[in-house]
């Protein structure tokens, strides 16, 4: 959980698109709940979602980055909840 929330203390997790050669799929519209649960329990996310949105990135890129450096974490911790993108039980875990 601490790895996670470290991520929105830069906005270059927000502004910097995964490298083109990786395969990450994000689909904005199925994770808009997931994004509204990080809000919740990560008030810096919603900092730089209020710094950046729309004047720096638009708000799909924005959660596009955010989800993919999330998905990193858990790959290096072989962390598998079921989403390709879900990271509410990443920010919301206490464990």
């Amino acid at each position: 959980r601490g790895r996670v929330l470290e991520l929105s203390g830069d906005e270059k997790t927000f502004l910097v698109p995964p490298p083109e050669a990786v395969d990450f799929t994000f689909d904005f519209d199925g994770q808009a709940g997931v994004a509204l649960a990080v809000l919740k329990a990560d008030p810096c996310v919603e900092e730089q979602r209020f710094r950046l949105v729309p004047k720096s990135i638009d708000e799909s890129g924005f959660w596009r980055n955010y989800f993919y450096r999330v998905s990193l974490i858990k790959e290096a911790y072989q962390v598998d909840d079921g989403t390709s993108a879900g990271s509410a039980a990443a920010a919301g875990d206490d464990s």
